[in-house]
């Protein structure tokens, strides 16, 4: 494969990958928010799908990722990716329903999921160079 190929897989997962973590976590927002939507399992299993898909491919991308420099630009987004996700984070754990809790929360272990696997190619990465 050229490199012209290679970098334009990478930004077309990346930018797909950004573009289904933002639509999934609109969609988790509007459905726990305080406007009157009906919360039903059909619509929080959609928003969990949404946001795995994200994942999966942002994960995707950071398998073909191979710079260092690349990696500390992707840390450093998932870093503030997760810091967002903890301050929008606004549920009473003890108090609220499994399922808002789950919808809650899974934003949050994806960013650190991702966060965590970046590192861990990143420091793979460095001691093959």
């Amino acid at each position: 494969m050229n490199s012209g190929f290679k970098a334009f897989f990478l930004i077309f997962f990346l930018l797909s990958g950004v573009a289904l973590g933002i639509l999934a976590f609109s969609f988790r927002t509007l459905i726990l928010s305080d406007i009157p939507v009906s919360f039903s399992a059909p619509e929080g299993m959609t928003a969990l799908l949404l946001l795995f898909s994200a994942t999966a491919v942002l994960s995707i991308t950071l398998l073909f990722l191979k710079t260092n420099i690349g990696f500390g630009i992707m840390t450093m987004l998932f870093s503030l990716a997760l810091f967002f996700t903890l301050q929008v984070l606004k549920t009473d754990l003890k108090n609220d329903p499994p399922a808002i809790a789950q919808l809650q929360l899974e934003p949050v272990l994806h960013s650190a999921f991702l966060l965590l696997f970046t590192i861990t190619l990143w420091f793979r990465n460095r001691k093959k160079a």
